[in-house]
């Protein structure tokens, strides 16, 4: 009896919620490949990533495979008619992987000192459980008479048996060299990203004005009608208010509007991405859901401030003018929160090293002779 045989096909799809470009970046890292080689992987094209395995080895390259987001799938290869797939490459796929799964976020990688997701350092976590390995040995070989005295110390206790004053110097140079690659890395990111926040800041500001101004265009047609004429007899205070709104149109108020609106939504998006609200709230959720749950409280925030900043006394007409340039800016805002400020997790993780290592520093020089 043949045993059967398969090939992975990956067609470029990805599963739902996943951001493409981190993806990439993951199948990058796990395929040991360039960025350049994996764009190509998402062609819409059939692509085989292995071939001619056993269904046991196939099944383990498509769980690894599957853990960067992507979607691939197990084809037959069948022993009298070729398989309807176009072999565009083989990709060279390690033959054995080995991930890397961070302790704090479960953030998924091959290789590294640090979680790529959350800052995470790998080298204090094996520093950790090696010290915690010699205490133990130490206590072993002290025997009994010391026992009783160890079992009362704190976790953290200086003990001569800890590797407490392992190595400081070399943790706070690793840390020193992080930090300068994160500065660099970081200045370039908050480049980009001020360029896209300038670039949708004008196109925000040309479509707001370009939609106050066909407002007050369609207003002027509609009151002209038997039906707008009615309108103003009847309704009149409200009539007025719009009438007071379209008089203000220009392209200062437009800018002043578009400005508080991004100044609100950039507050906003801040504080939420530091204190994880943004992770909860607007991160899971499709374009829809940003729109309903973010998008318009963030409206009625920057109309309340439209109201104070630009005297406005009619909410309704506060709420209107806020709509267009929030719901421009806010998704964009977001983003750049995300791409350019720490969550305080994050911070606290990066700081931890850093202050451990200068608390030894420290404490070895008070202790030594």
């Amino acid at each position: 009896m043949t045993t059967k045989r398969y090939q992975i096909v990956f067609c470029g799809e990805i599963d739902p919620g996943q951001n493409r470009n981190e993806v990439e970046k993951q199948m990058s890292a796990l395929l040991k490949s360039s960025p350049e080689k994996i764009k190509k992987l998402f062609s819409g094209r059939e692509i085989i990533i292995k071939k001619d395995v056993d269904h046991q080895t196939a099944q383990k390259f498509k769980k690894a495979f599957e853990t960067t987001g992507a979607v691939c799938k197990l084809v037959e290869i069948m022993t009298d008619l070729e398989a309807d797939v176009e072999i565009v490459e083989e990709v060279q796929y390690p033959a054995t992987i080995t991930m890397i799964v961070c302790p704090k976020c479960d953030h998924r990688q091959t290789s590294g000192d640090e979680c790529e997701k959350c800052g995470f350092t790998f080298q204090i976590e094996s520093e950790k459980k090696a010290s915690s390995i010699q205490r133990a040995e130490a206590k072993r070989k002290a025997g009994p008479h010391k026992k009783a005295f160890e079992d009362t110390q704190p976790e953290h206790a200086i003990t001569p048996e800890a590797s407490l004053f392992e190595a400081p110097a070399e943790v706070l140079k690793k840390y020193l060299v992080s930090l300068k690659n994160f500065s660099a890395d970081y200045g370039r990111r908050a480049s980009e990203a001020l360029k896209r926040l300038i670039l949708f800041l004008v196109i925000t500001f040309i479509v707001n004005t370009g939609f106050l101004y066909a407002c007050s265009l369609a207003w002027t047609f509609y009151i002209a009608t038997p039906v707008g004429e009615r309108f103003v007899t009847r309704f009149a205070s409200r009539a007025q208010v719009i009438v007071d709104l379209l008089d203000r149109i220009s392209v200062i108020f437009s800018l002043q509007l578009t400005v508080t609106a991004f100044g609100v939504c950039l507050a906003i998006s801040a504080i939420s991405r530091v204190f994880h609200i943004a992770r909860r709230v607007y991160e899971p959720r499709n374009i829809f859901g940003k729109i309903l749950i973010c998008g318009i409280p963030l409206t009625a925030v920057v109309a309340i401030c439209i109201r104070s900043y630009l005297n406005m006394e009619n909410w309704a007409a506060a709420y209107f003018v806020a709509f267009v340039p929030t719901m421009c800016l806010f998704t964009t805002c977001f983003n750049a929160a995300r791409e350019l400020l720490p969550e305080i997790g994050e911070l606290i993780n990066k700081a931890v090293p850093f202050v451990k290592a200068q608390l030894k520093i420290i404490i070895e020089k008070i202790l030594a002779p």
